[in-house]
């Protein structure tokens, strides 16, 4: 955290729900990378690049944006706190408080 006060969930969530497509697709590749980021919404890594790019600017179907949108926030939130491998670590590794899934 770089000393600022942390965004609320409210602000967090109104910031995942405004964002443009690329800007979290960007984001989400940048911290999690491409291939996280297509298994997390069920696409492949080429789809995930086009919108990362802004080649792409609609997501068709409500259940992969609405997939996106909840990884960006939920990264959005983590790294105010965690640096961007902690975040790519929580998506990623097994978690005893969920049955040792990811």
């Amino acid at each position: 955290m770089t000393g600022t006060q942390p965004l609320s969930v409210q602000e967090l969530h109104g910031k995942a729900v405004r964002a443009p497509i690329n800007e979290a697709a960007s984001t989400l590749q940048d911290v999690l990378t491409q291939r996280v980021v297509a298994f997390i919404v069920g696409k492949d890594s080429r789809t995930v690049a086009r919108w990362a790019l802004g080649e792409v600017t609609e997501i068709r179907s409500e259940e992969t944006e609405a997939r996106l949108r909840a990884a960006y926030e939920i990264t959005l939130l983590l790294l105010q706190f965690d640096a961007p491998e902690t975040v790519k670590a929580w998506f990623i590794s097994m978690n005893p408080d969920l049955d040792d899934d990811s």
